[in-house]
């Protein structure tokens, strides 16, 4: 990212760790870094803020201040109220949520709906499409395949996955499956292995690690199991892959995975549920496929980049514009 950024000329600073805001431990560290962010803003005449996640908040919001400029935040997973609270996203001068399950909860937080623009997060439409070539990237013998993707840990739950694989493969022999993702908690990771050993699903059931090529892994599947949410369901869909998300995406507030449309929706992580769902598009083929029709379309209509390169730049100005309004000397800074 900081290589791409440079190569376009934009002055790009790298901070290896960031320390957490509210750890007693940290509170020197926290100020000593505030204090090295804040120096490099003023050398750089910084107009405004953008914290990407939630944890860097404080840091945004503490530099605002003393820059005078405005602050967004980026909401980017469901958020308790709990959390709004901790974040202090009430003094943030705008919020970005990618998607309306995410502005629903900063609205029952007790944020105004004035603060926060739905902005959700593109798909890179050049590096995520259709590629034939890439199709048999998982070893096949007629199977088709069926892929989760993301960090093995609980929040992810490989399990429910795992547990309704097991359902299905004894049901159908032509169906194999595939966990992508970084091993982060060792012992549930143990878990899932020792449950596929037990089961006699070895054969069926593989967990292939972290991948740095997610659009070749995407092309090899057929199906994409979503049981957390996430940008990865937007870039299956650019690669022609109909989505199965289970447990998390809402069918009422959903706009971009549609149920019946271009995906499956479930409001439950069963993994019995799950595996009648899967069964249905493994089994109706006309039916997958016409999910299958309504991806990549889909996709180029809503999600491009610049789509949302042009919405976040509107927010930039509207904000930028309200700030040298109110501070007319800001009006002659560069943008950076």
């Amino acid at each position: 990212m900081a290589d791409r950024l440079s190569e376009m000329r934009i002055v790009t600073l790298v901070h290896s760790r960031f320390f957490g805001w509210r750890s007693l431990g940290h509170i020197l560290r926290r100020h000593r870094l505030l204090s090295i962010l804040l120096r490099q803003c003023a050398n750089h005449k910084i107009d405004l803020i953008h914290c990407s996640y939630p944890w860097y908040s404080q840091y945004g919001l503490c530099m605002a201040t003393q820059l005078k400029c405005p602050c967004v935040i980026h909401a980017r997973s469901p958020l308790p109220v709990a959390k709004v609270k901790k974040s202090c996203f009430e003094r943030a001068d705008n919020i970005v949520a990618v998607s309306a399950r995410i502005r629903k909860d900063l609205i029952n937080a007790g944020i105004s709906p004035d603060k926060i623009t739905l902005i959700v997060d593109s798909v890179d439409t050049d590096l995520f499409g259709p590629h034939a070539l890439k199709r048999q990237h998982f070893s096949r013998n007629g199977e088709l395949v069926i892929g989760l993707v993301g960090r093995i840990e609980p929040a992810k739950h490989q399990m429910e996955f795992v547990h309704a694989a097991g359902l299905l493969a004894a049901r159908n022999n032509k169906v194999k499956f595939a966990i992508v993702g970084q091993e982060r908690d060792a012992v549930y990771t143990q878990q899932l292995k020792n449950y596929i050993q037990n089961f006699g699903l070895c054969d069926r059931i593989t967990l292939f690690g972290r991948s740095e090529n997610m659009p070749e892994i995407l092309n090899g599947f057929d199906i994409l199991v979503s049981l957390s949410g996430g940008s990865v369901m937007y870039e299956a869909m650019a690669c022609g892959i109909p989505v199965l998300s289970a447990g998390f995406t809402n069918k009422e507030d959903s706009v971009y995975v549609i149920d019946g449309y271009n995906a499956m929706l479930l409001d439950n992580r069963e993994p019995s549920s799950i595996a009648v769902a899967l069964e249905k598009l493994l089994t109706d083929g006309a039916y997958r496929q016409s999910l299958a029709n309504n991806t990549r379309s889909h996709v180029m209509q809503h999600l491009s980049g610049r789509i949302m390169a042009a919405q976040t730049q509107t927010l930039y100005e509207r904000l930028l514009n309200r700030y040298q309004t109110v501070l007319p000397n800001k009006g002659n800074r560069t943008h950076e």
